[in-house]
């Protein structure tokens, strides 16, 4: 089958040529028989979408400036996704994809064929990427995922000075260890989403012991330097002993707090 095509009269005076090949590709030109005519879009059809390639530029320097992308089942004037071009004819690279039904947008560089990722931006929230491989995410509301390797989370830094750490592939992430801006450090066990806190590091070096399902834990040991002791919190008898629970008991205080920082 051969190219087949159809000219028409603009109403400022140019001729439009639409070029229809066999496949169903359709090349759009405009200009005139002095200016030549310059390809203006090509429209593509790829499996369930079409694809619309739309160029700038003089005529035989024409290059690709966007891709729209429109589901069949769609109307025409609502594309499902757009990919922005720069760079002169023939070099052109993605410098922008969107994402139009959930509004992610990503940010790249580099040249044609090499290019990577930067960033992408979502409801607020930023991805940050290097070498291609996302490494942290900045939430709008101040807070920080770091991302290691498999893109798990290994890191969160929060806007109050809290920071948490964590263990685990991706998407099984588990809390491991927890960070205060005063110094007060808490360590957790168990699957995700399970995680219970088992013992409290405070900047004096007493360590708190704790036993007991997610948020019900409870203290069972307390290790008070400079003389470590076994202290259970049950039948407090003596003054010493009395001492210790009363020293406990306002650790415990001060542990509820923390957890509720979580």
């Amino acid at each position: 089958m051969s190219v087949h095509v159809c000219y028409t009269l603009c109403v400022d005076g140019r001729r439009q040529c639409i070029r229809t090949h066999p496949d169903g590709t359709k090349h759009y030109y405009v200009g005139t028989a002095t200016t030549g005519m310059r390809l203006i879009k090509k429209m593509i059809p790829v499996e369930c979408h079409i694809e619309w390639w739309h160029y700038t530029g003089e005529c035989g320097l024409e290059r690709l400036v966007r891709v729209d992308g429109f589901s069949n089942t769609d109307p025409p004037s609502s594309p499902t996704y757009s990919t922005h071009y720069e760079g002169e004819k023939g070099c052109e690279h993605i410098v922008r994809e969107e994402s139009h039904h959930d509004g992610l947008v990503y940010f790249l560089t580099g040249g044609k064929g090499k290019e990577s990722y930067v960033r992408c931006v979502q409801d607020g929230d930023t991805c940050l990427f290097e070498d291609g491989r996302m490494t942290r995410k900045v939430f709008k509301n101040g807070e920080v995922a770091f991302v290691g390797d498999g893109e798990r989370v290994i890191r969160r830094e929060f806007p109050n000075g809290v920071t948490e750490f964590y263990e685990g592939p991706r998407n099984a992430e588990r809390l491991v260890h927890g960070r205060f801006p005063n110094g007060v450090k808490m360590f957790f066990e168990g699957p995700r989403d399970s995680e219970r806190h088992v013992r409290t590091e405070f900047p004096d070096g007493v360590p708190e012991f704790y036993v007991g399902v997610r948020n019900a834990e409870r203290l069972v040991r307390l290790e008070y330097s400079p003389l470590p002791c076994m202290m259970p919190l049950r039948r407090p008898k003596g003054k010493a002993t009395m001492l210790r629970a009363a020293i406990a008991k306002k650790h415990t205080r001060v542990c509820k707090r923390l957890r509720r920082m979580r």
